[in-house]
């Protein structure tokens, strides 16, 4: 049992039994007393009875808008202090939340305020994350640590968030017969049809099995598909004379002779390298749907 009195004695209520009264005071004061988590209806400065079996422990609290500010524990019986005057962690702070536009449900630390604009009241040691989100515009979240803020960004106690509006992407879309490996502004993407945002972007395109690699800017504009139509690929054999030779097409190692492969329609680099006999031959050749075959000689190197 606790309640309020008006002395700091120890009595005696009956065998084994005691009541222990203690003057709680704070700076600044009106903190809220609790003791063994029940609200005892006094704020700070005031006298507290508590009491209980001999050995018995108490939690007492200051707290304020639901923050506890400073705790302690003391046992009945025991060497109990007539005062208790401790120093206070910061008060918590209300704050307004509001959006632009409003009308954005509102949640902190994933408990729902309802919606914009709204107050919540932050404890000084703790972290929340306060998130808005409203239908047709992007989801914005935000941190909030007091302990962690200097006075200027707490000063006015509110926090604003203009929320975008979602802009409908665009698509990529990148036609080929043969498997392609896409990154889009250095970044990987996979598959032939890509969601992204309106803007211009510097797109990567890697076959290897056809030989083929490209770089070019595409522009994607809402609700549009960018289209990127890739070369058709034919097969060619290469040969050289004489046969031990090895064969690079596009700076790629693509076997010795002959090499029967598919290649993309266009122009390539082939490199034929005979390094026993220490030569190279470098060729530039125009691939069609008519080539069927590549040979040159060991001769034909300079």
């Amino acid at each position: 049992m606790m309640g309020g009195g008006d002395g700091n004695s120890a009595t005696t209520v009956e065998e084994g039994m005691v009541n222990e009264s203690l003057e709680v005071v704070s700076d600044p004061p009106g903190a809220e007393i609790w003791v063994n988590g029940e609200n005892q209806g006094l704020t700070t400065p005031a006298f507290v009875t508590l009491t209980g079996a001999v050995g018995d422990v108490s939690e007492l609290e200051l707290r304020q808008e639901g923050a506890v500010l400073a705790n302690t524990r003391i046992e009945l019986g025991g060497a109990v202090p007539d005062r208790w005057d401790p120093e206070l962690l910061p008060a918590p702070e209300r704050w307004a939340l509001t959006s632009e536009p409003s009308g954005a449900s509102v949640f902190v630390n994933d408990d729902s305020l309802g919606t914009t604009p709204a107050e919540f009241v932050f404890a000084y040691d703790k972290e929340y994350l306060v998130r808005m989100e409203l239908d047709g515009y992007e989801t914005s979240s935000r941190p909030v640590a007091l302990a962690e803020m200097d006075d200027a960004d707490r000063a006015e106690r509110a926090l604003h968030m203009a929320l975008p509006k979602v802009i409908p992407p665009g698509y990529l879309v990148v036609q080929a017969d043969y498997p392609v490996d896409i990154s889009v502004d250095g970044r990987r993407r996979s598959g032939s049809r890509i969601s992204l945002r309106p803007g211009t972007y510097q797109v990567s395109l890697s076959a290897p099995s056809v030989f083929y690699s490209s770089s070019r800017s595409v522009t994607i504009r809402t609700g549009q598909a960018s289209e990127v139509s890739l070369p058709a690929a034919t097969s060619v054999t290469i040969a050289a004379n004489p046969s031990n030779c090895k064969i690079r097409i596009n700076g790629r190692d693509a076997g010795y002779v002959p090499v029967n492969t598919q290649i993309t329609i266009g122009r390539h680099e082939i490199e034929f390298l005979w390094e026993a006999m220490g030569k190279t031959l470098t060729v530039t050749e125009d691939v069609g749907t008519s080539t069927r075959r590549i040979f040159k000689a060991a001769s034909d190197a300079q």
